[in-house]
């Protein structure tokens, strides 16, 4: 009877080494997997990187009325906060920690874009001897702003990006 208590506790020692190996196997295979699709995400951010940065420019010039240079300043400074939190997003993920700040480094990037834009100095256009603009010095034809704000809701924002969202994922949002 004792040995057969032997055997029987070497074939149980035996059965888990075997799973404990698979399951190492398959931890392995699936780092290696996410390893080879964060290369394929970091090349092809690579590839579109100059394009990036020459719509971002682009937006700043048009709807923010910056000066090429400015532009391409606060561009440059924005794809290096973009960089940043795509390094923190896969150290998360490699690392697999706990997801708790993601949202504060979502926050944190978009601090620095709007930190990233310069202000523009808002006044009431004055025509020249010329008649082109120029922004006139005092500040009385600063723009007011409105009095009440409607804030967009959780709702909306869903439904602007196409989403459908519930209301019970709203309350839980808010």
């Amino acid at each position: 009877m004792n040995m057969t208590l032997m055997i029987f506790l070497i074939e149980i020692g035996i059965v888990l080494l075997g799973v404990v190996v698979v399951m190492l196997f398959f931890r392995w295979k699936n780092k290696k997997l996410q390893t080879a699709s964060f290369e394929q995400l970091l090349s092809n951010i690579k590839e579109v990187e100059s394009e990036r940065k020459s719509q971002l420019i682009r937006f700043l010039m048009d709807s923010h009325a910056l000066p090429e240079k400015e532009a391409e300043e606060s561009g440059g400074y924005m794809l290096e906060a973009e960089k940043q939190f795509l390094e923190q997003f896969m150290k998360q993920q490699l690392e697999q920690a706990p997801i708790t700040d993601f949202y504060a480094n979502l926050c944190e990037l978009l601090d620095q874009y709007l930190y990233f834009i310069p202000t523009a100095k808002v006044g009431a256009a004055v025509t020249n001897d010329n008649g082109v603009g120029d922004l006139d010095s005092d500040d009385s034809g600063l723009l007011e702003v409105a009095d009440e704000i409607d804030e967009p809701s959780w709702g909306d924002a869903f439904e602007e990006s196409g989403d459908e969202i519930d209301d019970s994922e709203l309350k839980a949002i808010d």
